[in-house]
């Protein structure tokens, strides 16, 4: 079994591990489950990294004299603090 990110493999499983996780999981929705959790570990990851900038990014801009108004949306937040010239990404902040 394999999964992939714009055709690129990024995870595979070994015949014999897919088998070995028919020991637990039913093979009726071994397929289901496992992309179920793959799509968990995804949506955790996304949800963290957007806890961590709200965190970060909601009191700086608080912070800021001349901001009067904060967005109502995630998204709109985000779009927001990336075209602030004081925004980095993480590549921005480890090559410093």
């Amino acid at each position: 079994m394999k999964s992939q990110i714009d055709g690129v493999d990024v995870l595979i499983l070994q015949a014999w591990e897919y088998e070995l996780l028919k020991h637990d999981i039913p093979s009726a929705i071994l397929d289901d489950d496992l992309k179920k959790r793959l799509e968990w570990v995804w949506t955790h990851k996304v949800e963290q990294v957007k806890k961590r900038f709200k965190e970060e990014w909601i009191q700086k801009l608080m912070d800021d004299p001349a901001v009067t108004e904060l967005p109502a949306t995630d998204e709109a937040l985000f779009n927001v603090v990336k075209v602030r010239p004081d925004y980095k990404d993480r590549d921005a902040r480890d090559a410093e």
